[in-house]
């Protein structure tokens, strides 16, 4: 029930180890980024210049206005650790719906 309502929600998640590899993704982050036939996303990686920058950075990320493929979105990065050990992080895309939504704006 949990993994429905988090593949079904309305904001793009994506998880990803410490080795760099997509473990797991949302239909939104299918839909944004593009899915192979393996199931991994395609487009994570070249989303452009402010992705890059928000994977590449090794810190929190919070409420970051960004534009992927032509589409605007606010982003957030957590690190997920279990102690002193960095285990990878996850990344959210909230859409223009979802944000007026949050704001009360629909």
């Amino acid at each position: 029930m949990l993994n429905e309502c988090v593949y079904d929600a309305s904001s793009a998640y994506v998880l990803i180890n410490s080795k760099g590899q997509v473990v797991y993704s949302n239909r939104k982050a299918e839909i944004i980024f593009g899915k192979s036939f393996d199931g991994k996303l395609v487009n994570i990686l070249n989303a452009g210049d402010e992705m890059a920058e928000i994977i590449e950075k090794d810190e929190t990320v919070y409420q970051k206005p960004i534009s992927i493929f032509g589409h605007s979105y606010i982003v957030d990065k957590n690190i997920i650790s279990i102690g002193e050990l960095e285990m990878g992080y996850m990344i959210t895309l909230h859409d223009e719906v979802v944000i007026k939504v949050i704001h009360g704006g629909v």
